[in-house]
């Protein structure tokens, strides 16, 4: 029969000079120790035995163990390699969104949810992963959590919501069994273009007569030099990212100016560098973005552009033809001839009389 055991470390399998053998009498496991480290676990009745103080971490030993006959006969067990381990895997970074290169803060995807990660462990390196989403900031428990391997990214198919808010949490397992957990800043669903229910897009600024809601009423500008304006586009999730700005010969369209950027989410006006022609008639259309490029627009009224003056054929003093002398103390008759504009109209006429 078995009258005891000896278990000896190795820095080989073929030797025990990093700890000689100790005999643990007949107990039949043992857990080597030291500075609270245990290194292999056995249920109840373990014989202790404590590490050289020259253990470190990262260090690969080999456990071999002899055993002793009442006869005194001894043989030697195979060597079991094991690695010391005290230190949790590293997880770098846990990004939010399919960007490849830096964290996602808003989504106008709904249908998936996705999150990139780093990982690593020098000493026994990882094992697996346990990856979760939620709407909580402090993250999942793991019973709540799936175990997905050791990919890089995982992209499931889930059902999002609009404006809310989700948070991937990420636990990394190394083969000792130590564990780090890292919940994700989490990233915004926005499924909504930016809204202009309340936008005002004319041809001054700030917004004056012309201004109306939805499409202005129809404007004039005395200066050949276009200015647009507008006001009241709004987000309620993705922020406004910048303005774009296109002018057209019909509602919508680019015929003279193509789409150019005019400003970021503060602008509210532009002036064109160029001039247009007197008699120019023309359509602002603003574009708005949101930080997702998510796009919305809005065409202003009809403009022209006039810079020339009524044009006056003639006045004269008389009933019938023109007078130098009138003979009537009681009243002063005006005529004139044709008065019009070529391109915006007459808007009033005014009369003065003065002395001499």
């Amino acid at each position: 029969g078995m009258l005891r055991y000896y278990v000896g470390l190795g820095n080989t399998r073929y030797d025990t000079d990093f700890r000689p053998y100790v005999d643990i009498g007949n107990v039949g496991c043992a857990i080597f120790s030291n500075n609270g480290y245990t290194g292999s676990v056995c249920q109840g009745g373990c014989a202790a035995v404590t590490l050289p103080t020259a253990t470190a971490n990262g260090m690969t030993l080999y456990a071999r163990v002899r055993a002793q006959d009442r006869a005194s006969n001894y043989i030697d067990g195979d060597a079991i390699p094991f690695m010391i381990d005290v230190t949790a895997p590293v997880v770098d970074h846990v990004w939010d969104g399919h960007n490849t290169t830096a964290d996602e803060t808003y989504s106008n995807v709904w249908q998936e949810i996705s999150g990139r990660w780093t990982f690593s462990d020098p000493e026994s390196t990882p094992d697996y992963l346990m990856w979760g989403y939620g709407e909580s900031a402090a993250g999942l428990t793991e019973a709540s959590m799936t175990r997905i391997g050791l990919p890089t990214s995982y992209t499931p198919l889930v059902t999002l919501q609009h404006a809310h808010t989700y948070y991937l949490t990420l636990t990394a397992y190394n083969k000792a069994g130590l564990s780090t957990r890292v919940v994700s800043n989490g990233i915004t669903i926005d499924l909504t273009n930016p809204f202009t229910n309340t936008a005002i897009v004319n041809n001054s600024y700030p917004l004056a007569n012309c201004s109306g809601y939805r499409q202005s009423r129809v404007c004039y500008q005395a200066s050949n030099i276009p200015t647009v304006a507008w006001d009241g586009f709004w987000e309620d999730v993705a922020p406004i990212m910048h303005y774009e700005m296109a002018i057209g010969t019909s509602p919508g369209g680019t015929q003279l100016v193509p789409y150019r950027w005019v400003g970021g989410p503060a602008a509210r006006g532009f002036t064109l560098e160029s001039p247009f022609p007197d008699g120019t008639v023309y359509y602002f259309t603003i574009r708005v973005l949101n930080v997702l490029s998510m796009a919305s627009q809005l065409t202003s009224g009809f403009n022209m552009i006039d810079t020339s003056p009524p044009i006056c054929e003639g006045v004269f003093e008389g009933r019938i033809t023109d007078q130098i002398y009138l003979t009537d103390p009681h009243g002063l008759y005006m005529q004139y001839g044709r008065h019009y504009d070529v391109h915006s109209g007459l808007k009033l006429l005014k009369a003065s009389i003065a002395q001499a």
